[in-house]
């Protein structure tokens, strides 16, 4: 999708920018806060699989760095000013990540232009010791190489973010499973989504970790849309290579947070908007699942190929609405939220509590 697209595609709401350097700094405090209490909530989800715990927490903890960088470049960057998106999600706006990645590329350029960080400390040391003042000017210099120094660290949250492959047994055949993550910001939503995908991998002539791990890559990212249903996604990957077997595919769609930040229409923003303070939020974040149940043999080259090969059969709950919608397995929700929040849906909107997975986490 070109910029020019995803500017038309994105509301008054989705790009609303804040007047004064303190609107900012509130508005990081209070996503950086929301974001560590879901990380400690982690903590309580024993019956999870704890590699999948470690995998979601290590990607919240970046898109919780990506929040730092953005906060670092907008106080020196005093020109500009950050995108939020008040409509779907609360957090950034697409775009300002969009303008990290841009901004990373030239990161090495950038520094090398710039004087020591040594030197410049002892120049605002000196200048504050002779005029008794705050050399901003210098300040917004040391502001720019802290920046660019946390763009060159790949601990942070971009466009598209490779995970991790863990090697977790080999099936009956002896063939090799694996577990590999990633994930994405999203342009529609402005939302972080995290993936989880369990294969098995049936060729025993390539090292998976080693000389393959670049073209699985490829494979993964060129079949990543957070938009597109996860039956869809799933089956892409199965058909991309045929050593590739997703068996389990998981996507964790992280937001949006209802809170005093939220402006559209919805019944949660009008109620904290109206009822609560501005302490107050509910945030929600969803899995997806879709689970391969057994294989079936296709042609493979077209219509006149007289090749076979092994396609997985993704299993959707037809029974249940929500999964009959997103075309997956299995759908989950979740909410960590104020207690005064929580207590009001409880009482008063049931519906938003009767829908989750387990029990609201309040605190």
């Amino acid at each position: 999708m070109k910029t020019i697209d995803i500017i038309e595609n994105f509301g008054e709401l989705d790009s609303v920018r804040f007047d004064t350097t303190d609107e900012y700094i509130k508005y990081f405090d209070f996503i950086k806060n929301s974001f560590n209490r879901l990380i400690e909530s982690l903590k309580s989800r024993s019956a999870d699989n704890p590699i999948e715990i470690a995998i979601l927490k290590d990607f919240l903890q970046k898109y919780l760095n990506t929040v730092e960088i953005l906060r670092l470049k907008y106080l020196f960057d005093s020109d500009n000013k950050m995108a939020i998106d008040l409509t779907d999600s609360s957090f950034p706006n697409y775009l300002e990540l969009r303008k990290l990645d841009s901004e990373k590329e030239k990161a090495t350029s950038v520094l090398s232009k710039l004087p020591s960080k040594d030197s410049l400390k002892q120049e605002v040391l000196d200048y504050m010791f002779e005029r008794k003042a705050q050399p901003l000017h210098l300040l917004k210099k040391l502001g720019k190489i802290t920046y660019n120094e946390a763009l060159q660290n790949d601990h942070y949250m971009g466009l598209y973010n490779p995970g991790s492959l863990h090697e977790i047994g080999k099936n009956k055949q002896g063939q090799k499973k694996y577990i590999y993550n990633w994930s994405s910001y999203d342009s529609m939503t402005n939302r972080p989504f995290v993936y989880i995908l369990a294969f098995e991998f049936t060729n025993n002539t390539i090292n998976l970790q080693k000389e393959g791990l670049p073209a699985f890559e490829d494979i993964i990212k060129k079949h990543s849309h957070n938009s597109t249903p996860l039956k869809v996604m799933a089956t892409e990957i199965d058909n991309a290579a045929e050593s590739i077997k997703p068996k389990i595919l998981k996507r964790i769609d992280i937001g949006p947070i209802y809170c005093k930040y939220s402006k559209e229409n919805h019944e949660i923003s009008e109620i904290v908007q109206e009822r609560f303070s501005e302490d107050d939020y509910a945030f929600f974040y969803t899995t997806e699942i879709v689970n391969s149940v057994g294989e079936k043999e296709q042609k493979a080259g077209g219509m006149f190929s007289s090749t076979k090969q092994l396609r997985q059969i993704f299993f959707v709950d037809e029974r249940n609405i929500d999964s009959l919608e997103r075309h997956v397995s299995e759908v989950n929700h979740y909410l960590i939220g104020t207690h005064k929040l929580v207590q009001y849906l409880s009482a008063n909107k049931p519906q938003y509590i009767s829908k989750l997975k387990i029990p609201p986490i309040v605190f």
